[in-house]
């Protein structure tokens, strides 16, 4: 029996400004379990870098959307790209991937490695 997905925000920004992002997307803080903010990253070079170790999760079954693959680079294999938002209020990137988010979370006990291998075997729908 697989548990449901859970919601985690990790993000570059500062937390003072997402979180108001956050609380007009999520109000009640229901759908988010845990939000991570730019002091949570590590400061690599100049760059601000997710590791997604901090979640303390099966990263076997974690899987990270974002536009930048610079911003995991110790999780490559859990990255899911997506285009930057850009304030287009007709942007519709994140439901295109919900598809795929379906068919990962149905995969139950079985433990994907690659987020690319998915890719591969044909979980993502024809862009």
């Amino acid at each position: 029996l697989s548990l449901p997905p859970q919601i985690f925000v990790f993000t570059t920004a500062k937390q003072d400004y997402t979180e108001k992002i956050l609380d007009v997307l999520d109000p009640q803080k229901k759908l988010i379990r845990h939000r991570f903010y730019q002091h949570d990253c590590l400061c690599i070079q100049g760059y601000y870098v997710k590791d997604l170790s901090i979640l303390e999760r099966d990263l076997a079954r974690t899987v990270a959307l974002d536009d930048s693959l610079r911003g995991f680079p110790y999780q490559i294999s859990n990255w899911i790209p997506i285009p930057s938002w850009l304030g287009d209020c007709q942007d519709e990137e994140l439901l295109r991937v919900i598809p795929l988010l379906g068919k990962l979370s149905q995969l139950g006990d079985i433990i994907y490695m690659s987020i690319g291998a998915s890719f591969q075997k044909g979980l993502c729908p024809p862009s």
